[in-house]
């Protein structure tokens, strides 16, 4: 595939999301795009790899030492199940705190048995604006935070300056999907080059930037979209043009951006 025109078959509605699989349950993005007559292809960008098991069970061995927790993924609450699975005695979660970013992690934080706090924020910076307006209420007790090996630097900061204490927990690693090229030749050849491509972290874009470079993903030929500002910041710093940001990582805030030249020919 060259800079040229497309020798493969540009496909209107056609969306690629460049994200995690779910597992064992049904994608609510993909399942709200089908709904508004797009066509959808989930690329596999991302594998993850649980760290930290034994500490993070310690963790939950003694939860009543923690005032909150904060999720900002689902793959951080599917750490937290594997942990509390290992604990010894049985552990009481009815009174920690729990904040969480976005409708997915809220509902699988609510799975887990959790009452959450912050699901209508779209990014660390709006969660942490409440988890500062609500220190006052807290003990003294360290918040705890499950989260990645990649994750970004803000929402620690952010605590830190304004004195709020937490114990960080890296709970997964991040890794790149081995396969990824061979999912987006596979799909491209199979369906065509998508209208929307969608990157719903960083991390997935570092990833999946060398099959630009490669020529293999003509995103220059697509309409390119992003799940919330960090992912937004990834794709500038890479050069990429980008048609819309998601104002909350759910499918609602997406179909917005998507739905938008449709709104404007009314």
């Amino acid at each position: 595939m060259n800079g040229g025109e497309p020798a493969i078959k540009y496909r209107k509605n056609l969306i690629f999301l460049f994200k995690a699989p779910k597992e064992n349950e049904e994608d609510k993005f993909v399942v709200s795009l089908l709904d508004a007559k797009y066509k959808v292809v989930t690329i596999p960008v991302l594998a993850f790899k649980y760290v930290n098991t034994d500490v993070l069970t310690q963790c939950f061995q003694h939860v009543d030492d923690y005032s909150a927790i904060i999720f900002t993924s689902t793959k951080a609450v599917d750490a937290v199940n594997l942990a509390i699975k290992q604990c010894d005695n049985d552990v009481n979660i009815n009174n920690i705190v729990c904040y969480v970013v976005g409708k997915s992690t809220a509902d699988a934080a609510r799975r887990a048995g959790f009452s959450t706090k912050g699901e209508e924020t779209g990014n660390a910076v709006e969660l942490s604006k409440l988890i500062i307006s609500d220190h006052s209420k807290f003990s003294d007790l360290p918040i705890l935070y499950p989260c990645a090996n990649i994750r970004r630097d803000t929402l620690c900061d952010l605590m830190k300056q304004n004195d709020i204490i937490y114990k960080e927990v890296i709970a997964y690693e991040t890794c790149k999907n081995e396969r990824l090229e061979e999912a987006v030749q596979t799909s491209i050849g199979n369906q065509g080059i998508p209208e929307y491509c969608v990157f719903f972290s960083p991390s997935g874009v570092q990833f999946t930037h060398p099959l630009v470079v490669k020529s293999i993903l003509p995103l220059h030929l697509t309409k390119v979209a992003a799940i919330g500002p960090t992912t937004e910041s990834e794709l500038l710093q890479y050069g990429i043009t980008i048609y819309g940001v998601a104002e909350k990582p759910d499918p609602e805030s997406l179909l917005k951006i998507l739905n938008r030249e449709k709104n404007m020919q009314r």
